[in-house]
């Protein structure tokens, strides 16, 4: 195999494992967002009754 297809996969490889991590990034965030939601709405349902 060639050098400059060598290079083409591993490039390709990383751009794919980069993709991987912001994908988990994103969800981790949002995550970390809905639960926070959670917390100020039961503070708020707490103070209501």
């Amino acid at each position: 195999m060639s050098v400059k297809k060598q290079m083409r996969r591993a490039a390709r490889a990383a751009r794919e494992e980069k993709k991987q991590k912001r994908a988990m990034g994103a969800l981790i965030g949002a995550l970390a967002v809905l639960i926070v939601l959670g917390i100020i709405a039961f503070a708020i349902m707490g103070n209501e009754f």
